[in-house]
């Protein structure tokens, strides 16, 4: 496997984006997974990217007060009472005018599960890792997934104390998260959306952007004893 994969043809505007994520907002809410007030949300993301019109650069901020909101999904705490999973977006950047270069200025993009109460049962976020300044980032891989982080609210109490780990993750976007949020949550569901080819035009789209450049690191690092891929992905590394 000494070969890198060949870069495909990331042709892909904020117009694009645009549709893509209309698309899951409206196959989403059909098939009850999300609730009215997630559909508007999600909505509303889609249209926010109107302004960038057929950029390869646009903006996306999920506020927690417009998270997108998830049905209640049930048989998950203990296998037996019902959740309700939240997802929000501090900020993602994406810019795709370098195929060679992952396509995220900014990634912070989280799920929050809930239980009936809306009390936090767990948190997870799918990061970049910050830039410190002075030539220093965060420490650990360029792109992760972290459990715990902060929980939106005054009483820091209820934060999560673990910093570390920042597991190796590719990054996800919105629709990507999304669609691991049905497989995980809604798996009968799942069963009967996977396959709807507007679903996968739509999903299609997201995974161009966030794995392409991701998988030609990677697959670069295979078969080399110079270094590892968890060291060549590393953000002091891979910037």
């Amino acid at each position: 496997m000494t070969d890198i994969i060949q870069h495909p043809n990331i042709n892909i505007s904020a117009r694009d984006m645009k549709e893509a994520v209309a698309t899951v907002a409206d196959l989403l809410y059909e098939k009850e997974i999300i609730t009215q007030l997630g559909y508007i949300n999600l909505c509303r993301v889609s249209e926010s990217l109107k302004s960038y019109k057929r950029s390869s650069s646009w903006e996306i901020v999920i506020d927690r007060e417009q998270a997108i909101e998830f049905d209640i999904a049930e048989n998950i705490l203990h296998e037996v009472d019902p959740v309700v999973p939240i997802l929000s977006c501090k900020k993602i950047s994406v810019n795709l005018t370098d195929p060679d270069v992952l396509p995220f200025e900014n990634l912070d993009i989280c799920v929050l599960i809930l239980d009936l109460n809306g009390e936090v049962i767990a948190r997870w976020h799918f990061d970049r890792a910050n830039d410190q300044g002075q030539e220093r980032m965060q420490r650990g891989p360029l792109t992760h997934i972290q459990f715990g982080g902060r929980v939106h609210g005054s009483d820091r109490k209820k934060d999560f104390p673990l910093k570390v780990p920042r597991w190796i993750h590719p990054p996800l976007d919105v629709i990507l998260l999304c669609e691991a949020i049905v497989a995980n949550f809604y798996p009968e569901k799942w069963d009967i959306i996977r396959e709807n080819p507007r679903w996968c035009d739509a999903i299609s789209k997201s995974q161009l952007i966030c794995y392409s450049a991701y998988l030609n690191k990677m697959v670069k690092h295979l078969n080399t004893s110079e270094t590892t891929i968890l060291h060549a992905m590393d953000a002091s590394v891979w910037r």
